[in-house]
Parts: C-alpha cells; structure tokens; sequence
C-alpha cells in the first residue's frame, strides 16, 4: 500500500508539473513581440472633426506672440456644464467667425447657438426638411442628440480656434 500511495504522490506531481509547464509558456511573452488588438466598441459614434476654416497663409508665430489673421466675430469663455469635455472646460475660450449661409456649416464643426438654450455644441448631421436646412448636434461628451434641430438663424458662429 506504501508503493501505491508514493505512485499516487509521483502521479500528481507530474501532472501540476506538467500544468506548470503549459502555464508557463502560455503567459510567457517574448520582448520582441507585440500584440495589437482592436475591440470594436458596440455601435460606436462616428465622430468628425471641424473643417479648417483658416488658411496656413493666415497664421503667423512669433517668439512671444501668435497673429492670426481673419474675419473673428466673437470670443468667449465656457461655463462648466461638462458637456464638450474633453475638447473644452470651463476655463477655456474660444474665438468664432460668423456664417454668412448654411453651406458654411460642416458635420464636425462646433457651433454656437440659441434655440431652446445657448449652447456650443458639435454639429453631427445635416439635412432638410419642409422648414428647410437643419442640423443635429450633440455635446461631445454624451451619446444622445440635443432635443431640437438647429435652423440657420439660430447659429450665432463656428469655433475656429479653442484656447486652452
């Protein structure tokens, strides 16, 4: 009885050796090599970035200043409602031109307007219906749309510079 005790003694070992052994050379990562995975978010939010609206021409930089040259409507700070973070905070500001029509408006641009309530927010669709040209927008930390569409006259300007 003693040799079968000390066979089933020899029998686990091996085996937890055995297991050790595979363990080990799963979890062991060669330096030189590199893994990239992609984890597709589920339904991800296409997001787009402004459209340039200043020339390279327009922008000069100096030692201890920067000129940039355009036709700038408005400046303002933000309040710190959260809701463009990261892009902006409280504490920013931001310089804006004013659109002269709706072709001056892009998917991606940030704009400010009043409908319902002052806001700077992203603007994330464009189309048109009987009332005529529209745009969705949303603030870039959310995933839900502002409740009400955006007409034309309802956009004061598009940022065109944040200053952080």
């Amino acid at each position: 009885m003693a040799l079968d005790n000390k066979i089933h003694t020899l029998y686990w070992i091996i085996i937890l050796a055995g297991i050790i052994t595979i363990l080990a050379l799963l979890l062991e990562k060669p330096h030189e090599t590199f893994i990239e995975v992609f984890i597709p978010l589920e339904d991800p939010i296409e997001r787009f970035a402004p459209h340039s609206m200043i020339n390279d021409s327009d922008i000069f930089v100096y030692d201890d200043y920067v000129v940039v040259k355009g036709n700038f409507t408005h400046y303002s700070g933000f309040q710190g409602t959260k809701s463009m973070v990261p892009t902006f905070d409280k504490g920013h500001d931001a310089i804006y031109v004013s659109p002269q029509n709706e072709s001056d408006i892009y998917i991606g641009d940030i704009i400010l307007y009043e409908n319902e309530y002052r806001r700077v927010h992203r603007v994330i669709d464009i189309d048109s219906d009987d009332q005529g040209w529209y745009a969705i927008t949303m603030g870039d930390s959310t995933d839900i749309e502002d409740p009400n569409k955006v007409r034309f006259e309802h956009i004061e300007a598009v940022m065109v510079i944040i200053i952080y």
